[in-house]
Parts: structure tokens; sequence; C-alpha cells
């Protein structure tokens, strides 16, 4: 859908036009909260003049301003944290409070009652508690604060997955999302993993390449992040899927560190089920942070490094019959609990400074490096040989200024740049061609590597907030980003065999054993590229209300995309936004809204598509179904591919090329409606109904398969100039419902509580831009349209943690945590493929059984339970040893992550006794322990 000129121009008209005699609608910026409420008198009538200020307990910066004739005061951009509340106007007694919370992105709401003062001036302390409910957020969105981040259990210290406890929000399962086309890893309303926007202190943090994170921080380094699955405000772009808000810790004017070690192992762990063995575990880390003020209440320093150390195996469950098989052909493979090695490190440093109470500055450095040997993902009927190592280093540095400008206006200035090497290996050492047996093993070097690639990232972003009247706030912006990209991309550069059953005698063990490859496919050619995209982006956003509790947030963004070339520049991406909250009172709200979010497209394939055009890379694809047979390169040459060009004979063999489509950005269309209602004064519960519907996704299509029929050659091609033409379009569609009952308690006490359950349904009609994964009938894309692998059917989370650190009991009941995350999700979907080429298209992975349907089978449901514990020792007032011990996967749950979805032996529909049987489980019951000293 396009929009004409009278729309566009309506769209920003109303933006800055609306206004209403008693608005008053706020809008919180992406690193901070606004702090809003009334001042009333003891008969609840309002105060106007009072003088409002809050100070940051931990930094003593303080900020101020004074209420209005109604009573209403703000003051916004406050930096996240607990602060100091205080309220003074003359023939009143002075009032605070000493610990409110301002989170990340939302408003805290806070009343002040004042006294008539009598014969005492003293400042009275009130004790009273924020709303639960905001009534200035409209978006669906979940905080992870700090007090989260510390104490429930994460092993792995993953600095975003405690995305996975919010509602909506699961992990990627697409099979082609390791390596070097990694993902986020996450998926948000079941769009595409490759669409999120990952921010960090304002700023972006994703690797344009293939729409995965770009920069690692320590998890001491995260204060705490906003999951925004429906971001309706007009400043979040460069998402069609959800939006992960994360900001960096700060110094204090105290000084504060702390040092920690974790140790896992595997004699605290459980066996595998299919090897009935342990996994080989050894897994160390360590690091430290440290932050103090360099000028007190003025500057600040915080810097935090990790490292990680890890010895581990993957489990390689190949049948002994076939390594015997594969061994005996030349190939060196092994099954069972095969090694690998992970090491990463990472450090950031951040300096805060307030020139005055109005002008904050930020400047921050991160740096990080890793080697993963299992960033490629193997195990499974994988072996290691197909897997790939990641090398991988990092650099950036950001800056920000905020401007406070008079009582009704602030400026946001933000930069950044980073530098990143990011390099796939393979794991095969004498880099063998690839080897695929369908349903029975996968070995030898990964089609796509190795893959090096250099790239630079330029972002500066600036929105200028203002309130014409004061009822009403406007905030205008812009962005723009620029991604340089230099690297290779050899893909079958190696060689590729495939194996399938040929006929009712020949299976794939028995082709592979006399060296009949359904397929060969060798390219040649000069792999490596340079070029660059940008994006230039402006929003405009006004926030008012019809009544003193209606909220309406009305919005408009415009996204202009140069991606790399030849795919076209796409200058005509409008997104309206509208969005509103009606609280009923102090205990109910109704909220919801529509927008439309337009993606960044990953520029690994279009990087692709201009090297392998056929000129530069030439691909040559063999079948078993006519022509020059792939059985010459396997049977004539000891490492069974061609030793060059020349030998392969490439005047005589159809090229196989990539190739841009008709393209543009990809984008959703998300809406909402729900409500919150408070139940007491502790407890929140919600119910939220959504829908996301995804359009123009980049997939690759082979618009030139083999086409069923008779004559010479048999199967001919559309276009028989051609062999394979993998056409890159913006043809991909996705569809999402989905409904959420949530019960959330009050941040800040002893105990907190989490528990979501979502019921969905999501569809979709492609896998990914990566080729192999094509439809079964390319030509008639249509037909896909299935169950999504993305999302669950259902969905229930919970979190829940329980302190008695600092509390005044007795010495063996105070200074413990407790802290648990319970996971359950059903309906989680994956392919059934009949293991041959049913439809005689020469493509042999992508066919189904007669009558299956995409995504047709079924993982079962999935259940995990993780407990920590830990006891806090104290030496002094500042210093504490906390001794830390976590149990994942507490009953031990065998939960199936991939299924044997070959269905069939041969072509006669002998069926595959393996199939639907597990051939890769999670992780069983591990125990962690580990010591935090803080000082």
């Amino acid at each position: 859908m396009r929009f004409s000129r009278i729309t566009i121009a309506s769209s920003l008209a109303l933006c800055l036009l609306v206004s209403a005699p008693r608005a008053r609608g706020q809008s919180s910026g992406t690193t901070t909260g606004d702090l809003k409420g009334r001042v009333v008198d003891d008969k609840s009538i309002a105060l106007p003049g009072v003088t409002v200020s809050a100070t940051n307990r931990d930094t003593g910066l303080a900020r101020q301003t004074v209420s209005k004739l109604d009573g209403e005061y703000v003051i916004p951009l406050l930096t996240p944290g607990i602060y100091l509340v205080k309220a003074e106007v003359s023939l009143f007694n002075p009032a605070q409070f000493e610990n409110v919370r301002v989170t990340l992105g939302t408003t805290t709401n806070l009343d002040i009652p004042l006294a008539t003062a009598q014969s005492t001036t003293a400042i009275i302390e009130v004790t009273a508690e924020t709303g639960l409910i905001d009534s200035g957020k409209t978006d669906l969105s979940a905080t992870i604060d700090q007090k989260k981040i510390d104490s429930l259990p994460n092993v792995d210290r993953d600095f975003i997955s405690f995305s996975f406890t919010t509602p909506r929000v699961s992990k990627d399962r697409n099979p082609g999302n390791t390596g070097a086309a990694s993902s986020s890893g996450i998926s948000i309303n079941g769009q595409s993993p490759r669409l999120n926007n990952v921010v960090v202190d304002g700023f972006d943090n994703n690797d344009q390449a293939t729409g995965s994170v770009r920069a690692t921080f320590s998890q001491d380094a995260i204060q705490e992040y906003q999951v925004i699955t429906n971001p309706y405000a007009s400043e979040f772009g460069r998402t069609a899927g959800g939006v992960i808000n994360i900001i960096t810790r700060s110094g204090s004017n105290d000084v504060k560190g702390s040092a920690f070690y974790f140790y896992r192992a595997d004699s605290l762990a459980s066996k595998d089920p299919l090897t009935g063995e342990k996994v080989p575990l050894k897994d160390n880390r360590f690091g430290a942070s440290l932050g103090g003020p360099l000028m007190k209440d003025k500057t600040f320093f915080y810097a935090a490094y990790e490292r990680q150390s890890k010895d581990t195996a993957n489990a390689v469950t190949i049948a002994d019959a076939d390594i015997a098989l594969i061994r005996s052909q030349g190939f060196a493979i092994e099954n069972g609990n095969v090694p690998y090695q992970v090491r990463n490190d990472n450090f950031v440093l951040k300096l805060d400074h307030q020139f005055s109470p109005s002008n904050f500055f930020t400047v921050r450095g991160n740096w990080s490096k890793g080697k993963d040997e299992n960033q490629q993902n193997w195990g499974g009927l994988v072996a290691k040989s197909a897997g790939g190592a990641r090398d991988s280093r990092d650099i950036s540095g950001a800056l920000s200024l905020t401007s406070i400008l008079g009582g009704t206006s602030f400026n946001e200035l933000r930069g950044l740049y980073s530098n990143a090497s990011y390099a796939v290996n393979p794991l095969d050492s004498g880099y063998g061609i690839s080897v695929q047996m369908a349903g029975v093993a996968e070995f030898g070097t990964q089609r796509f590597l190795p893959q090096p690639r250099d790239s630079r990232v330029y972002q500066i972003f600036d929105a200028f907030t203002f309130e014409p009247t004061p009822k009403v706030r406007i905030k205008i912006g812009a962005e723009f980003d620029r991604f340089d990209l230099e690297g290779a991309l050899p893909i079958f550069f190696a060689g590729q065999a495939r194996f399938q059953a040929l006929s009712a005698t020949l299976t794939t063990r028995a082709a592979f054993a006399s060296g009949t490859p359904a397929a060969f496919i060798q390219a040649f050619g000069d792999p490596n590229g340079k070029d660059h995209a940008q994006q230039i982006s402006g929003f405009l956003q006004s926030d008012f209300t019809l009544s003193s509790n209606f909220l309406v947030r009305v919005g408009a963004r415009y996204d202009y995309e140069q991606p790399i070339a030849p795919f076209p520049t796409d200058s005509n991406n409008i997104s309206p936004r509208l969005s509103f909250s009606w609280s009923l009172g102090d205990s109910v709200r109704f909220k919801g809204g529509y927008g439309r979010f337009f993606g960044v497209a990953a520029l690994g394939p279009m990087f692709a598509v201009s090297i392998q055009d056929g000129v530069r890379v030439r691909t040559q694809v063999r079948t078993i179904l006519g022509g020059p047979s792939p059985v010459v390169p396997w049977r004539t040459y000891p490492d069974h591919r061609f030793p060059n060009e020349a030998a392969a004979g490439a005047s005589i063999v159809p090229p196989t090329l990539l190739r841009p489509g008709a393209y543009e950005s990809a984008y959703t269309d998300q809406a909402s409606f729900g409500g919150e209602f408070t139940l007491g004064r502790k407890l929140l519960a919600s119910l939220d109904g959504v829908y996301s519907r995804g359009r123009r996704i980049l997939v690759a299509r082979n618009v030139n398969p083999r086409v069923p029929g008779t004559g010479v050659p048999a199967n001919p091609r559309p276009d028989p100039r051609f062999g394979d033409v993998f056409q890159y379009e913006s043809t991909g569609n996705s569809w999402y419902t989905g409904g959420t009952l949530g019960l959330i308690t009050r941040l800040g006490g002893p105990f907190e509580f989490t528990a979501f359950y979502t019921r969905a349904r999501a569809e979709d009609d492609y896998i990914d831009w990566l080729t192999e994964f094509q439809a079964q009938d390319p030509l008639n894309p249509g037909d896909e349209r299935a169950p999504s692998t993305q999302s669950p059917d259902q969905t229930f989370t919970m979190t829940a943690t329980y302190s008695t650190v600092g509390r005044n009991l007795n010495a063996f009941a105070r200074d413990w945590t407790f802290s648990t995350i319970l996971d359950w999700r059903n309906g989680i979907h994956y392919n059934v493929t009949a293991g041959f080429d049913r439809n005689a298209n020469g493509d042999p992975i992508s066919d189904r059984p007669v009558g299956v349907g995409r995504n047709a089978g079924s993982l079962g449901a999935q259940f995990t339970l993780d407990l920590r514990l830990s006891r806090t020792i104290s030496f002094s007032k500042e210093v504490g040893l906390e001794l830390i011990a976590v149990c994942t996967n507490v009953t031990n749950q065998e939960n199936v992550l991939q299924k044997n979805g070959v269905a069939y032996l041969t072509t006669t529909l002998v069926p595959n006794p393996n199939f639907d049987q597990p051939t890769l489980y999670g992780p069983g019951r591990l125990f962690q322990i580990g010591a935090r000293l803080n000082f």
C-alpha cells in the first residue's frame, strides 16, 4: 500500500495542529523516563506554584519544576533509577518521598499531598506509592529492571536473554539463523528475527549484514531494558518486528565495584538423552566492574569487563553404521560427544558529565572480541566438519548530549561510530566438499564458508521536543545511518554433493555408496566485494488528551532506504501511528493503537547478488535429471570436485546465478487493544490482543526450476539459457494474531513476580532468504502459507524473585535471594519432507509427502524450570560476598529441539524408521556455582 502526497501532508499536519484545551500527554525518551503527577492540599484542591524537585539517590543530580494552575507537574528525561522527590511552597509543610523509582521509557505517576503549615516547618516524609498504571503509555512493552538482571537465573549471561520472559517473544527457529547468516535470535509477534531493532543507550546495535546483534556487553554493564512488541511512538523505527531498548549502567557519587566468578562443569550436569553420556563441559566466566565520581555531583565513570572460557561438546547422533559407510568413502567423521571451544571478551567504559542542571553529556566506548566453534551450528545429523568457527572483533564509540531548554522544551543529540570484523571459517580443516545425505548425515565445508567481512557504522540522531501550550507536547526528529561493508562470499566454492533416494532400490545410503549424487554444485570466480548502504529517517509526533484521563498519541515517520546496488532505493515509506490510553481512575486503563513499521533489509543477500551474478562468480549445477552428470566430478577426482573451472566445462553447463527481483522495504501493520486492572495495591493484571501483518519480506525464490514433463531434455527449465536462477524479491508474508493475559507485581518490593500466558496463531509463506530454503513449488509460492516455526501456539512464562537482603530478620533468614524462571511452550512446528525430489524440479530438499502441508510436524511441549539461590555475607556496610548457586532445567525435562523430518527411504515411499525421532535435545539439568564480591 502506498500513500499519496495529500495523505502524507495530512498526517504530518495533524501532528502539528491537533490540540485540546485540557490536554496533557507525555512521551518518555528512549533512554530516560518521566516523573509526573498532581500537587493538592489536604482537601484535594490543586496547588499551583509548588516547587517539585527530583534528586537521583546515586548521583546527586537534581532537576526541578513548578506545578501549573491545575496542580500538575512534569519532570521529563530522568535517568532511570531511585529518586528523592521534594515539594515545597509557602503556607504548606514541605513533603518528600524517599524512594521513587523511575524506569526506562515509562512515566512514573506520583501525586503529592501537602498539609497546611502549623507550628512546624519540618519536612514531612510521606509514605505513598506511585501508581501501578502508567497513564502515558500506549505501546505494549515489558521492562527488565536491574533487580531482575542481577537476580534471575542466567547461566549463559546473554545480556538480552531475559527478553524471552516477556510476552509474544520467542527464540528464532529458522534453520539458517546461525553462522555468517545469523539473526538477532529473537522473533517478536511471529515476525522475522532479522527485522528487529536492538538499541543500546539510544544507539543502533544491529549488524545490518544479516539482521543480527552487533556488539556484546557484559550483563553487569546493563542497567535495565524494555522489550517493546508494539512500539507506537514514531521515534521508533528501523523495525518490522519489535524493539529491544537497553541502557547501560553509570557511575555514582560513591565508588562501587564488583568482581565475580562462575563455574559450570559436566560433573554438575545430567546425561544427554541421545548419547546416554554427559556432555563434556568446563565453563569459566569471570569479570569485574567499577564506577564512581570524577567530580562529585557532576562527572561519573563506569567500567566493566567480562571473560568467557568454555570447553564443551555437541552430540553428533549420526548412526554408527552411517559413520562407517562415510569413512569407507575416505571422509573423516565422528559421532558422539565432539568437542569445541568458545572464548569471548568484552569491555565497556562510560563517562557521564553534567555541565549544568539542564545539560547532560555521555560518552561510551566498548570493545569485544570472540571465538565460537559452534557459530555455524552442528550436532545431531550434522557433523562438526559442516560447522563454522566465528572470529570477531568490534570497537565502538558513542556520545550523547541532552539539553533542557527552559521548562517546556528539550533536545536529544546522539552520534555513533563502530568498526567491526567478523569471519566465520569452516571447521573442516581440509576444506573438503560439502556432502548432504537426506535424513542421514551432513558433513564437509558448509556452503557459505569461509566468509569474512568488515563493516563500519555511522549514526547521528537528533530529536527536539517542545510544548506550544501547557497541554500539548510535540516531538520532531531525524536520523542518518550509513553501513559500509567489505568482504567475500565464496558460496559453493568448496563444492557440494547432495544424495537422496533415486529409486526403489537406490536409497540415500546406496546412492552415496555407489557414488551417485542427485545434484552437484560448484562455483568459480572472484567472490570479493565492497559497497555501502544508508538510511535517512524523520519523525513527528504529538501527544494530547481529549479529557484529563484520555491520552491520544498521533505521529508519522518517514524512512528512506538506499540498499546495496543493484537493488533500488525505496523512498516512499510513510508510517502513520495512532494510539491511545484511557484511564478510569487509578485502577482501570484501556489502551490500543495502530502503526506501520518499516524494517531495514539485511545487506548480506544483496551483497551476494552483486557478486554471485553469473559473471563475477559462475556457479555450476549438475543434476541426475539430465545434462552433464553430477557423477562425473564425484567419481573422477580424488576430492570429488573439479580442480578448476576449465575442468568443469562451464561453457556447456547452463549457469546458476542470483539476481534482484522487485524490491521494496519490508513492513508490518500492527494493531492492539487491551486493558490493565489493579488488584489491590501490589498487583496489576493485563489483557491484550495483538495483530501483526508482515508484507514485502525479502526472500530468495528459484524462478527457473525444472518443470516436470517430457521432451529433450527431460524436465526443461522455463529459461533454458540458465540453470537455477535465485531471485531476491520482496514477496514474503506473515500473519500473527495473539492474546496475552498478564500478572505483574509492583517493582521494588522484597517479592516481585511476573506471569504471562499467550495464545497465538502465527503463519507465513517463506522461510528465509537463504537459497536452500525454497518453496516446494517456487513457481507457485502462494501455496506455502502455513503455521510458522517462529511462534508457538501457546506460551506461559513466569519469573519470581524474593529477597531478604537488608531486611530486619534473624541471622539465618536475612540476606537470602531466591529467584526462578518457568517457561512452557506448546505447538512448535517443524517441516516434514519426502526425502527425494518428488516433483522432479531439481530440488530434493523442499518436497513434502503428498497431502502434507508445510511445517506440519510438531516438536511437542517444551518445559524448563530454572532456579537461583544466593546468600550475601556482609563484612561491612559497603563490602559483601554473595555466594550463588543456579540450577537450570531442574526437572531434567527432555526438550526436543530437532526431529528427523525425512518421511521416506526410497522413491517408492518405503517409510524412514527414524522419521519424527528426536535428533537434538535442549540442555538437561545443569548446575552453576559462583561468587560475587561487592564493594
